[in-house]
């Protein structure tokens, strides 16, 4: 039987009134908004793929201030009404975006809350990422997926910044991390990682000049649908 909360799902998804073989239908929904060929290549990758990131990690005690940040565009936490919202206009986004919504969705129902979303000062979302604190250890244990570290009680890991296509090359990337690792700074934590893939060098050169360094280089594994990283810290 399905919760409203997936009948929901599915009324966003323009799947009608009625809801037989839920699973089916979700995953029909997600083969016709990314493609046979991106499906397939994820599917693939899941069975068996090799990958490597690198592993940042930032002293918050000497988080820099000097850097120029945006006034107009502020973070707050998401609930599972904001991602509805954004879920009812996905059919607009690329085919790429549209697989980083539909990843930050299902990271989100795994139990990984800690998602903020940036808006603008007309009120549209403009980005959203996630900050995880130990917390979500307990999360991390339970999930066959171990793509996430194991926090000691004075850290942090920020993840899965994804900023919508239309407000890109706006220079928000500075403006949305600063304003989270502040919120993490406030809560007392020292210690901030993160990951980046090893390919997206735009990314890592914008982390480095936040503060971070590269703390280690990391192998990612998927085999037969698990996942770990080989994260030493």
């Amino acid at each position: 039987m399905l919760t409203a909360e997936s009948r929901n799902l599915f009324k966003i998804f323009g799947m009608g009134k009625k809801f037989p073989n839920s699973c089916i239908r979700f995953y029909f929904y997600v083969l016709n908004n990314l493609g046979i060929k991106r499906t397939i290549f994820l599917f693939l990758k899941r069975i068996i793929f090799v990958d490597r990131f690198f592993c940042l990690c930032l002293n918050l005690r000497a988080l820099r201030e000097d850097l120029r940040v945006r006034s107009d565009i502020k973070i707050s936490q998401c609930n599972i009404s904001d991602f509805y919202e954004i879920l009812n206009q996905i059919e607009k986004f690329d085919k790429l975006s549209r697989k980083q919504i539909l990843a930050g969705y299902l990271f989100f129902k795994r139990g990984y809350h800690g998602c903020y979303l940036g808006k603008n000062k007309h009120g549209e979302i403009v980005s959203m990422q996630w900050l995880l604190r130990p917390g979500d250890n307990q999360i991390t244990l339970k999930n066959t997926n171990r793509t996430m570290p194991i926090l000691a009680k004075n850290e942090v890991c920020v993840e899965n910044l994804f900023i919508f296509p239309k407000y890109r090359n706006l220079g928000l990337f500075t403006t949305l991390n600063m304003q989270i690792l502040k919120i993490a700074k406030e809560e007392a934590y020292s210690i901030c990682y993160s990951f980046i893939h090893r390919k997206n060098i735009k990314s890592l050169n914008c982390f480095l000049n936040i503060g971070f360094q590269i703390h280690q280089l990391v192998d990612s594994y998927n085999f037969f649908g698990f996942s770990w990283r080989n994260t030493k810290k």
